[in-house]
């Protein structure tokens, strides 16, 4: 063991995920100009992140993550409606007209669909 992890084990053969905490990152943070392209999810705890945290790849690159499973969000729901897919749904042309009700509403009815393998780790989803 050493202060960034242990790397003598291999990688976890399976990871064990919570489709709840996934489905509030989606809610949270679907309507930033970075998503999907920069939100990243810690699956693995580290000495810098904890299993669940959000990694933003363009501003927190200056530390050892390659060592644990950090897929990006929208490898995680294979799903993910484009900001342009979501507006027409929603029958607007930008964000900031989108109703807070009308996002829970659809959020709340949103098939979500989630990956079954992260590189070579199998997700167990609860």
């Amino acid at each position: 063991m050493t202060f960034f992890g242990n790397f003598t084990e291999t990688r976890p053969e399976e990871i064990t995920v919570e489709k709840a905490m996934v489905m509030l990152i989606v809610r949270q943070f679907y309507r930033r100009e970075d998503f999907p392209e920069e939100i990243f999810v810690a699956l693995e705890d580290s000495t810098i992140v904890s299993k669940g945290d959000v990694v933003w790849a363009n501003l927190d690159n200056e530390h050892p993550y390659d060592f644990i499973a950090l897929p990006r969000i929208d490898e995680l729901v294979v799903n993910l409606p484009s900001k342009e897919q979501f507006l027409t749904k929603m029958g607007v042309d930008r964000l900031d007209k989108v109703t807070i009700e009308a996002e829970n509403e659809f959020w709340g009815s949103f098939p979500f669909e989630f990956c079954a393998k992260v590189g070579d780790t199998k997700l167990i989803w609860e």
